[in-house]
């Protein structure tokens, strides 16, 4: 008796282990067609996925898919999910075979068109944008680019459907070596640059599923400029001069390679605004080279003084301090973010050794937070502190000179807060993929170790663990957008869905958000 009741109870955990099968069938949206080639994948939490394509019929099937429950995505070239197969969510159970999955997909569209100078003559080589119209709670929406050829034609194709800005660019090409335009004399007497700002189509437009709008004409628009000179400093070579809008807006970016021993450059053809410029020196041997960046306010006036001083990179190093008897998470990191905001790129970045010691090298000279991530830990660790010296890195920042920083000190607490998140939509349905941002209030929200973050399953449900004590807010945006989320304006409008929360040390939270999005 004993042995059949074992039996039965090991062909029990057999059965419970049993994979099952996902099928179903890609179609069109409008016409219901079948839609071939498309790539149906899932997606267990954070793990690997697996995928498959569709056949001439539009069928698909998944097989030996352990039970679980995961998130659905298709994709094909020409086509986007629709709203109902977004991410979507399918519960596969031990043996059996799920087969009535309907998937329905949009094809996307095309906008061409024409940019004309201001005489009417098409201008070759200008650069076309089209721009998703931002939405109160959307992330960064989809687009194209495209440049027009030599009769001024452009073509962006692949378009989802939705509200489009359509703006073009463009930036005279005199030939090489590069020519000096002189100023051209106005009928009251001044001497001034003019160039092509960027410009709009007349306003948004609006494309729907396969649609092609043709005779988009965007005819451009002459604007004030001035000249940027200036000298890079500390190069013992050719360097690079860029300037880049520093506005978050459209616009063109402008360079000039320096080749003399003086150093010296000239921009042409720059509309007033607040730039970045940076300056780098051109290495061809793979290696780092000297670089340097700085603001720069752009008037109504020739700029004919900038100095820019590019500085040998450095090295950071710096250990982990954790509590007696306590290992660091695995897959510790450690990342330099810029304190200027328009700056994304990292200043450097290392891996954790075990013994809790890292280093960076060809460290640019600057101001920076540090930012510190353990991919998928579960730790209670937290930072409590973080030193240089005699400096509180976690109030002023790590300030890189000539002459290096001191060595980081990255202090370790245990029992930090949890919070254990549920990400819903409009009507209660669980968000998978959506990405959680724990950000602490003001004045501390420039302390990039201190924020945390996490990404839904397929029940939309994910933990921030580690928490500082002290008082933050949690916001949810979807997992696929592009929110620059150390901007606190670009956070405004995914605030209102988010929480106000305070931790305690050890206190776990359950939290539930909405996705901010529409």
């Amino acid at each position: 008796m004993k042995l059949a009741v074992g039996l039965l109870f090991a062909a029990s955990l057999l059965t419970a282990q049993e994979p099952g099968i996902i099928a179903g069938t890609v179609v069109e949206s409008k016409t219901g067609n079948p839609v071939k080639k498309a790539v149906v994948s899932i997606q267990h939490e954070h793990e690997d996925g697996i995928g498959t394509s569709t056949d001439a019929g539009g069928k698909f099937t998944l097989r030996d898919v352990a039970p679980d429950a995961y998130v659905l995505t298709v994709e094909r070239d020409g086509y986007v999910a629709a709203h109902d197969s977004e991410r979507k969510v399918v519960t596969v159970n031990a043996g059996e075979t799920d087969a009535d999955l309907k998937l329905t997909m949009l094809k996307t569209g095309v906008i061409s068109g024409r940019v004309l100078d201001v005489d009417g003559e098409p201008l070759a080589g200008a650069n076309v944008s089209v721009s998703g119209v931002q939405k109160k709670k959307a992330g960064e929406a989809p687009g194209g680019y495209a440049s027009t050829n030599d009769l001024g034609e452009y073509r962006a194709f692949n378009i989802p459907p939705g509200d489009y800005r359509i703006s073009a660019s463009y930036e005279s090409r005199t030939g090489r070596p590069p020519v000096h335009m002189q100023a051209v004399s106005t009928p009251d007497g001044r001497l001034v640059h003019d160039t092509y700002q960027v410009t709009y189509y007349a306003g948004p437009v609006k494309i729907e599923s396969g649609e092609e709008l043709h005779g988009l004409d965007i005819q451009m628009v002459r604007t004030h400029a001035v000249r940027v000179r200036g000298r890079v400093i500390g190069s013992p070579g050719l360097a690079m001069v860029t300037l880049q809008s520093a506005e978050h807006t459209a616009g063109v970016e402008h360079s000039a390679v320096v080749r003399d021993e003086k150093g010296e450059f000239e921009l042409p053809d720059v509309v007033p605004g607040k730039y970045t410029l940076t300056a780098g020196e051109m290495m061809f041997s793979g290696e780092q080279g000297l670089t340097a960046s700085q603001t720069l306010d752009v008037g109504d006036t020739d700029i004919n003084d900038v100095q820019i001083t590019i500085r040998p990179r450095q090295k950071v190093a710096g250990s982990f301090i954790a509590p007696e008897g306590r290992k660091l998470p695995a897959g510790l990191i450690v990342v330099l973010a810029s304190r200027s905001l328009g700056e994304k790129a990292a200043g450097g970045f290392a891996q954790v050794a075990a013994d809790g010691t890292f280093t960076m090298k060809d460290v640019p000279v600057g101001d920076y937070d540090l930012l510190i991530n353990a991919t998928g830990s579960s730790d209670d660790l937290y930072v409590s502190a973080i030193r240089a010296g005699s400096g509180d890195v976690l109030a002023d920042g790590v300030h890189i000179s000539d002459s290096g920083p001191a060595p980081l000190i990255i202090v370790l607490k245990p029992n930090g807060g949890t919070a254990a998140c549920t990400v819903v939509d409009d009507k209660g349905l669980p968000v998978p993929l959506a990405h959680v941002m724990l950000v602490p209030d003001a004045p501390k929200n420039r302390q990039l170790a201190l924020w945390g973050d996490c990404k839904t399953d397929a029940k939309g449900a994910c933990k921030v663990t580690g928490i500082a004590p002290g008082d933050y807010h949690l916001c949810a945006f979807p997992g696929d957008s592009n929110v620059y989320s150390r901007d606190p304006d670009v956070l405004k409008p995914y605030e209102a869905n988010g929480k106000a929360i305070s931790f305690s040390e050890g206190q776990q939270q359950t939290v539930q958000l909405t996705n901010a999005v529409e």
